[in-house]
């Protein structure tokens, strides 16, 4: 086990208040070298949540002990071996979405999303509108945040 992997450091992340990003816990309890940082944990785990590197450091701290723990990142020879199906995010998603296929809108631009009156209204770049009574977005977290026009505080956390 490596010295960033050891049983105190983990306990150290581990141990982080819930809703404390990462920067808050490392200036708190720093053991950590420059380039384990820089090297590892901030791009790896700006890549597992599309987060700039700069930005990352904000992230909740047992939100990401937590995930690197159930992947197998925390040690040399803890993670796993990932395996994929060929094909399979078509079979599933064909399999998922058949009985409302029709209803389904992709590759489309929206400008804005709105709730009125417990239904969706989409404003696309077109500026057609169309009303819904769900959506999913199918993007980023930021980005969805972009595209709602009066975010709950729930949203904005999230």
């Amino acid at each position: 086990m490596t010295r960033q992997n050891s049983p105190t450091n983990i306990a150290i992340i581990g141990s982080g208040i819930a809703g404390l990003g990462l920067a808050y816990n490392l200036n708190e309890n720093y053991t950590f070298s420059k380039d384990f940082l820089n090297l590892y944990l901030i791009p790896i785990a700006s890549a597992i949540w599309s987060i700039k590197p700069n930005n990352i450091l904000e992230f909740p701290i047992t939100t990401l002990y937590q995930f690197f723990y159930n992947h197998g990142f925390l040690g040399l020879n803890t993670h796993f071996q990932w395996y994929t199906i060929k094909n399979s995010t078509n079979k599933y998603l064909n399999l998922l979405t058949q009985k409302f296929q029709n209803k389904i809108i992709t590759n489309s631009s929206i400008k804005d999303l709105f709730i009125e009156n417990d239904k969706v209204k989409l404003i696309f770049n077109d500026n057609s509108v169309k009303l819904f009574d769900k959506c999913v977005l199918a993007t980023h977290a930021d980005e969805a945040l972009n595209i709602l026009k009066h975010p709950t505080k729930l949203e904005s956390d999230i």
